[in-house]
């Protein structure tokens, strides 16, 4: 594809882009875990538990769990039908307490 800048040289545009998939780093055993599903509930969970959590006490537990396990690792995870809005929220909160965030995805799988 060509285009014309301002003073009237043609010039062309990068016709590909090289991608390079990059795997989804997998949370870590003492990683700390937030999932949010489809209606906003949010679950925080470690390697010895799991719980449905209240938004607003995130902040504090957080920083508990983070606290106890020596990581500053925390891991979003989304249903596939979670508003995006919510998930933003959560990672606004997570580095509100000084967390490393991450995004922990799902390959999608291929239909035959």
């Amino acid at each position: 594809m060509a285009f014309t800048d301002q003073r009237g040289r043609t010039q062309t545009s990068l016709s590909e882009i090289n991608v390079t998939p990059v795997r989804a780093e997998q949370p870590k055993p003492k990683a700390v875990v937030v999932s949010i599903d489809k209606d906003g509930n949010l679950y925080l969970s470690t390697q010895a538990e799991a719980k449905q959590v209240n938004v607003n006490d995130l902040p504090a537990l957080l920083s508990e769990k983070l606290g106890q396990s020596g990581e500053r690792k925390v891991y979003v995870r989304g249903d596939g039908e979670t508003p995006y809005r919510i998930i933003a929220y959560v990672l606004d909160i997570a580095k509100q307490v000084g967390a490393d965030v991450s995004l922990v995805t799902e390959p999608t799988l291929k239909k035959k």
